[in-house]
């Protein structure tokens, strides 16, 4: 999807809108997520950066992985352990695996397995929730491979979903996560 607002106007809007509007229990929702092998410099902006989402009561949704997800797990933890939600394979709906299949094509289903169609799955919960009706306001990622495997089945549906989404490998948008820490 092509953002029509940065990385730091859309986070700082929310923070403004939960600031005014939401009582004290209300969070915002995000997808923190990427690949199992992000650079370790940009590792320690990701965990960074969730740690000011949360302490700005964002709720951080990722699947768990190494790498990217579990960055921004550590900088959920670093300042409030219970204010994520950590998807699952065993939380996967018939539902979730209907509109993956419909979104991946038959093609690139059938060609997956089993486990891999629900790690498909689990990522559309993560960005659409586990009922597929409570969306997440943004997502943040770092992907070098934009055409394959889980962090692309979020980005897709996100997409279809007008969900904005900063890929931290672009380096405008990751120059904006350190701007927007650097300022915090």
């Amino acid at each position: 999807m092509l953002n029509t607002h940065s990385l730091k106007t859309v986070v700082k809007s929310l923070i403004n809108t939960q600031t005014s509007l939401l009582n004290n229990t209300d969070c915002y929702r995000y997808a923190g997520i990427g690949s199992r092998k992000a650079p370790e410099d940009t590792l320690s902006i990701v965990t960074a950066l969730a740690g000011f989402l949360c302490s700005n009561k964002f709720v951080l949704c990722s699947g768990g992985a190494i790498g990217t997800d579990l960055a921004f797990e550590n900088g959920c933890d670093a300042i409030l352990s219970t204010r994520k939600e950590i998807y699952k394979t065993k939380t996967v709906t018939f539902e979730a695996l209907d509109l993956t299949k419909e979104l991946l094509g038959n093609e690139h289903w059938n060609n997956c397995d089993e486990p891999a169609r629900k790690l498909h799955a689990r990522n559309i919960q993560l960005i659409l929730g586990l009922d597929l009706k409570i969306p997440v306001k943004f997502v943040i990622c770092w992907t070098d491979q934009i055409n394959r495997g889980g962090t692309r089945t979020s980005m897709l549906i996100a997409e279809k979903h007008n969900i904005p989404v900063f890929n931290l490998y672009d380096q405008e948008t990751l120059m904006e996560a350190k701007e927007l820490l650097k300022n915090q």
